[in-house]
């Protein structure tokens, strides 16, 4: 028989994010999400404190972003923190909503795209969760809207047992 294991995906709004630079980026908080338009081609780290609940055999599975992009904006690497020490890395997401241009989202949010980015191997968490984002824009007007990050935590009943998050 397989270990009890209990999942949760922990939330925070995407207005709750940090931009590292600012620098030839305008930061809107708008709503229900936060919009980072380029001023010109540019990149910068985005930082995200998500509420983390660290209990015995606790594992980080996933992370989750709901987003939407114009122009040639995107996330290209995702660094994973369990407070100092860097528990994961992705270098090569290029993440991008491929809708185009577009002047408003929609009221209900139907424009906006969820992604999980599953990590190689689930990661062991002893203290809280910090997730950095590295944004990246072409050229001018490109943008980024981020709704929600979230996080997908597993804790085993026997320590050594390891539990993905759900899709």
């Amino acid at each position: 028989m397989a270990p009890q294991t209990d999942v949760s995906q922990l939330w925070v709004h995407g207005h709750t994010g940090r931009l590292q630079q600012t620098h030839l980026w305008q930061v809107e908080v708008i709503g229900y999400y936060l919009r980072l338009k380029a001023e010109g081609p540019n990149e910068s780290w985005l930082h995200y404190a998500p509420p983390t609940i660290v209990s015995p055999g606790t594992r980080l599975s996933a992370v989750h972003v709901e987003m939407l992009t114009f122009g040639g904006a995107r996330i290209d690497k995702l660094h994973v923190w369990a407070g100092a020490r860097q528990i994961a890395a992705k270098d090569d997401l290029g993440l991008s909503s491929d809708t185009g241009t577009a002047i408003h989202l929609g009221e209900d949010g139907e424009d906006l795209r969820r992604f999980e980015i599953a990590l190689d191997e689930p990661a062991p968490v002893t203290s809280g969760i910090a997730l950095s984002f590295l944004i990246t824009a072409k050229e001018r007007l490109d943008a980024l809207a981020l709704a929600a990050v979230g996080i997908s935590l597993s804790t085993a009943a026997d320590d050594g047992a390891v539990a993905t998050g759900p899709a």
